[in-house]
């Protein structure tokens, strides 16, 4: 009994010392408020076996409120310090960082719609190992919806990972098991399938992780700027090994076509140069 008591003052002491005594507080019949708020610091309670009562530390209103904050300051700087580690794992360059849908501007479009859709539903996605495929002409938003998609997962702390097939080439030859490790992220999304070099060293590789992927049972996207009939009827046979598990794992493949929007921005930017120059 003597060892309840000791750890009840034990507790009592720690509770005193995290919130001592405050310049304003006051007593009532022994128990102490705070000068603040006017709420109790303190509480009467009757120790169970023992008959005995003793006045134990609370928190009081202010307190309580602090203590909330806290937590969920603490909580919010551990969420955000995850998400900042998982772009820094699974984002391999910089560009991607800026796509979001908040950015996109023809939010109404088809391939926006299902780009959205795929990622708010991305657990049912998940469970059923859905990937898309986009593909179409150069600068047409591909990699723009790839990466939002990405952006949007890793905003919610799910392992999203985007890189190009360039990049990929690189990390494998430095690292042996960076293939393994890419199985680690719930999504992959791979960027520019198709101007990767030819070699046989390359087209091994790229078909190693394709493969790891599909058999991880873990979805990914794939963005190219070849065209369907290309990805269907390729002119080899190590492009047909690939491109045929790429379609196995991606089912949903959304064409891309229009104005380049490169083209455009670039066009607006040195129309806004001239201005600015007066040229």
């Amino acid at each position: 009994m003597d060892d309840i008591l000791k750890a009840i003052d034990g507790i009592a002491e720690r509770q005193r010392s995290a919130y001592p005594e405050a310049e304003g507080d006051y007593r009532v019949d022994g128990i102490l408020y705070c000068g603040k708020c006017k709420t109790p610091k303190e509480k009467e309670y009757a120790i169970p076996w023992t008959g005995n009562k003793k006045i134990l530390p609370v928190l009081c209103k202010c307190q309580k409120e602090q203590y909330q904050s806290d937590q969920e300051n603490l909580k919010k700087t551990d969420f955000e310090m995850r998400v900042d580690r998982l772009k820094r794992e699974g984002i391999t360059d910089s560009k991607y960082l800026s796509c979001s849908f908040e950015n996109d501007d023809s939010p109404k479009s088809k391939n926006s719609v299902i780009c959205r859709r795929y990622a708010s539903k991305f657990s049912e996605i998940e469970k059923k190992n859905i990937g898309l495929l986009l593909y179409g002409d150069v600068g047409t938003g591909k990699t723009f919806y790839a990466a939002c998609v990405a952006n949007y997962l890793l905003a919610k702390c799910i392992p999203a990972s985007i890189t190009n097939f360039p990049d990929l080439l690189s990390l494998i030859f430095k690292d042996k098991g960076a293939i393994a490790k890419l199985q680690s992220f719930s999504l992959l999304v791979i960027d520019d399938l198709g101007v990767e070099r030819n070699s046989d060293y390359s087209m091994e590789q790229i078909y190693n992780v394709i493969d790891a992927r599909v058999r991880s049972g873990k979805p990914m996207i794939v963005t190219t700027n070849l065209s369907a009939a290309e990805l269907i009827h390729p002119a080899d046979l190590a492009h047909k090994r690939i491109y045929d598990r790429i379609m196995e794992a991606c089912p949903v493949m959304l064409k891309f076509e229009g104005n380049s929007r490169r083209g455009v921005k670039a066009y607006q930017k040195a129309a806004e140069a001239k201005k600015i120059l007066g040229v």
